[in-house]
């Protein structure tokens, strides 16, 4: 088995953390976080457009919605606006 280098990255900024895996194939978002600070500034649709641009299909998971957490229902509706 062939060992693959620069599969995964990390992107950090002063208000986002972005992970992802990016095989021949597809892309994997491991984690996104944007912080409250910048959220609602577009800040998280120009990470998912940088990654769009590669022109791969792109995977990614989101938790089920938890009513006690309304964090996971915001996620969800970032992706659902960005064609997830």
């Amino acid at each position: 088995l062939k060992e693959q280098n620069d599969i995964y990255h990390k992107e950090e900024g002063r208000h986002h953390v972005l992970m992802y895996a990016e095989f021949d194939s597809f892309i994997f978002i491991d984690y996104l976080f944007v912080s409250k600070d910048a959220r609602g500034q577009g800040l998280g649709s120009k990470l998912i457009e940088k990654l769009k641009k590669k022109n791969k299909p792109i995977l990614l998971e989101v938790e089920p919605v938890d009513e006690d957490d309304a964090d996971t229902a915001k996620r969800l509706k970032f992706y659902q606006k960005e064609n997830f």
